[in-house]
């Protein structure tokens, strides 16, 4: 339960984070970050505790651990327009997980649900959606603005 801080889990959810139990990837993720909940479209749902400040902004805070060669992981908002890319082009050899901030569109900061999707993309593959060890986590983040 401490893994799915602000999901509604029903109990017996709980096992798919069990190690070694077979769900689909896209399942998992959702229980695994803080303050989402899955809908039909598979779109990622994030709330903001609070509406930004005049003097805020809203940015999305991904944590991503070792991600494969040539891949990137694309953040769409719900209509497919992009919110931004991340590669591990740089990432130091042996790191377990890393961090990527965001600027989400100024429509985030009015404090209501953010809704997003998110693919990993490989040339030459599919996209799918990111596994439990690639997408380690999300949420929001209020940064200074002008």
């Amino acid at each position: 339960m401490l893994l799915i801080a602000g999901c509604k889990v029903e109990p017996s959810e709980i096992m798919l984070l069990i190690t070694g139990c077979n769900v689909e990837p896209s399942k998992l993720i959702m229980l695994l970050i803080a303050g989402c909940k899955v809908e039909p479209s598979k779109l990622l749902v994030l709330t903001p505790s609070r509406a930004a400040d005049p003097h805020e902004a809203i940015w999305l805070k991904v944590t991503v651990g070792p991600l494969p060669r040539g891949s990137r992981l694309s953040v769409t908002d719900e209509d497919g327009k992009l919110v931004g890319t991340i590669s591990p082009f740089g990432a130091a050899v042996g790191q377990t997980s890393v961090d990527y901030t965001l600027p989400l569109p100024k429509s985030a900061s009015s404090g209501g649900p953010v809704r997003l999707r998110m693919e990993m993309v490989r040339p030459g593959d599919a996209a799918r959606p990111p596994t439990p060890s690639e997408l380690l986590g999300v949420q929001l983040v209020y940064i200074p603005s002008d």
